[in-house]
């Protein structure tokens, strides 16, 4: 198949348009008459992870299931190093609230010291 020839692709109201090089897709309206959006994917970015969870080592303290404290630093940081993002989410029974250990998102707490640390978003 040659660049300047796309593959009409028709399932129920949406149309893809497709070639060696790209996709682009057309969806219309129940009516079928009216088209309400237009996209084409961008390039493949590199493989990679893009998950929070996935980054970093993850630590959970759920002993006090009303505040569940969830830590991050890089593979391999020790627990008693001042280098976890600790937030702490605390369920009332009415209302959730998430927080961050000395009230930033920052990595300078220490894991162990979790339950110490005053919390704030």
């Amino acid at each position: 198949m040659d660049d300047e020839t796309p593959i009409v692709v028709v399932q129920e109201t949406n149309v893809s348009l497709v070639t060696d090089q790209s996709e682009a897709h057309v969806i219309f309206d129940q009516s079928g008459l009216n088209m309400v959006e237009i996209s084409s994917p961008g390039p493949q970015g590199p493989a990679g992870v893009g998950v929070e969870e996935d980054m970093y080592d993850m630590e959970i303290d759920s002993s006090n299931p009303a505040a569940v404290y969830i830590g991050y630093a890089q593979p391999g940081t020790a627990k008693s190093d001042a280098s976890w993002r600790i937030k702490k989410v605390s369920d009332t029974g009415t209302t959730v609230s998430i927080e961050w250990a000395g009230g930033t998102a920052g990595f300078n707490n220490v894991w162990n010291d979790r339950a110490s640390y005053t919390y704030g978003p």
